[in-house]
């Protein structure tokens, strides 16, 4: 549903996909890394000499059909099995009908085209995938890291445990941070294109708000829990750390990343335009903090993983592809 409400509706898609064939011949390209790019895959496959995929499971679909769907927390909307079929063969009728004008192969459901990839690189953890199925593919984990140029900071004094968030503008917030002003609990708060004026006349002895990147992997080890958007590397970084989380999706892919959070035991979730929700779950974190095993338990799980690691593994089968293709090159 959301390939074909983001352009691949008819008409919108073949000119999104005419768009990228005009691309890729103009740069002739021998390997594509796809990063959340579908309309390059999906003209890519078939004419490109190498192409991967490279994201959280959300940007690396299983080759199942259909789909699974993104409900997010309304389970009470969940479609139906025929409906999503059905979906999903629009799209796929588009797409094919596109390719087969462009004189290349078509395919039979929209998982399998990405399943005839050189490479998929799941840069997320199995607990967090998007996709509660099995893969055939390894997890590489999260690749977010702290670049040693971040800002610096200071905690808030305050009383209580030690809360860290980062979030977008929503309705709900107000009270959030009202609660945590009148609670005196020690709190800073990271808001991207906020309102500094605005939003520091709200701030107290307790509460610090910033809007530019701090070193998140420090402030996950110093804070007791964290406020999200149930943002993918967000998440990571304070699970890896071991501190549970309230999440504050807004959209489709941050309520399935909330959804397995909840599913093991690693924190809250609530509307990020509910105010009481929001503030009833803060106080619940706040003082029951340390009832949420799931998340020291997945630290404990990857005690040992570096991220580095996994993006030097990542970087060095990328070079065997463009090895692989550059000698063909010569050979030409």
């Amino acid at each position: 549903m959301i390939l074909q409400n983001v352009g691949f509706r008819k008409d919108a898609g073949r000119k999104l996909l005419n768009a990228w064939k005009s691309i890729l011949d103009d740069h002739e390209p021998d390997l594509i890394i796809a990063d959340h790019a579908p309309g390059a895959v999906f003209a890519g496959l078939d004419v490109i000499p190498h192409l991967c995929a490279i994201g959280n499971g959300f940007f690396v679909p299983p080759p199942v059909f259909p789909l699974p769907n993104f409900y997010g927390m309304r389970p009470d909307c969940i479609p139906t099995f025929e409906f999503i079929s059905k979906i999903e063969n629009e799209v796929t009728t588009t797409i094919n009908g596109w390719r087969e004008t462009a004189c290349v192969p078509t395919f039979p459901t929209i998982g399998s085209v990405f399943n005839r990839l050189d490479a998929q690189f799941l840069t997320t953890f199995a607990e967090l995938d998007h996709y509660s199925v099995q893969r055939d593919q390894a997890f590489s984990g999260a690749l977010q890291y702290d670049p040693p140029d971040r800002n610096e900071y200071k905690w808030p004094s305050g009383v209580g445990p030690r809360v860290f968030a980062y979030l977008k503008k929503s309705r709900g917030l107000g009270h959030l941070f009202n609660q945590i002003r009148d609670l005196g609990t020690p709190t800073i708060v990271v808001m991207d294109s906020m309102d500094v004026g605005r939003l520091n006349r709200l701030a107290t002895a307790n509460l610090s708000f910033y809007d530019r990147p701090l070193p998140i992997e420090r402030l996950s080890r110093e804070c007791n829990f964290a406020v999200l958007n149930a943002g993918h590397g967000a998440t990571c970084a304070f699970l890896r750390a071991g501190k549970p989380i309230l999440q504050l999706p807004h959209n489709s892919e941050q309520s399935s990343t909330a959804v397995r959070t909840i599913e093991m035991n690693a924190g809250l979730v609530a509307h990020p335009d509910d105010g009481e929700q929001i503030t009833r779950s803060f106080l619940t974190m706040l003082s029951n903090h340390d009832s949420f095993p799931g998340a020291s338990e997945f630290a404990e799980r990857y005690r040992t993983y570096d991220p580095r690691a996994g993006a030097a593994l990542i970087a060095g089968q990328i070079d065997q592809l463009v090895s692989r293709s550059s000698s063909r090159r010569l050979k030409k």
